[in-house]
């Protein structure tokens, strides 16, 4: 008897009730992997091809380590971060003392900021995109 009330009860509080939408809040982790080209608009060239290819742990831990290799001119080996949408690369060449440096912001497959070249006291524009 005890059980057939609290099923009656149970249903009637059930009854009552209607389905409600639930969205589930989604979050896509920001990443840099892949293979990138673009243009360092330096004084004199309207674009000086750049290149490269960068992984980055940001799927797989909290880290946000960046690493890669590239093309700035040189040959060139990357490592750097990203938090959020910003990005900074630092990147060295065998026979450079002084290496490159990028900072920008990560915009989908768009990569833009300001480069620093080795011996040279001024800050390019480079502008990246990354291959599908």
């Amino acid at each position: 008897m005890r059980v057939a009330l609290a099923v009656v009860v149970v249903s009637s509080m059930l009854a009552g009730c209607s389905k409600s939408a639930t969205t589930a809040a989604t979050t896509a982790a920001l990443t840099v992997a892949g293979v990138w080209s673009g243009c360092i608009t330096e004084q004199g060239a309207s674009c000086s091809p750049a290149s490269m290819t960068l992984t980055d742990s940001s799927l797989t831990d909290s880290s946000a380590t960046v690493t890669g290799t590239g093309n700035w001119g040189a040959a060139v080996t990357i490592r750097g971060k990203i938090v959020n949408s910003n990005v900074s690369l630092a990147a060295t060449t065998v026979g450079v003392l002084q290496g490159w440096s990028f900072s920008g912001v990560l915009s989908g497959n768009s990569l833009a900021g300001n480069l620093t070249m080795p011996g040279i006291d001024s800050s390019f524009s480079a502008t990246f995109t990354r291959s599908p």
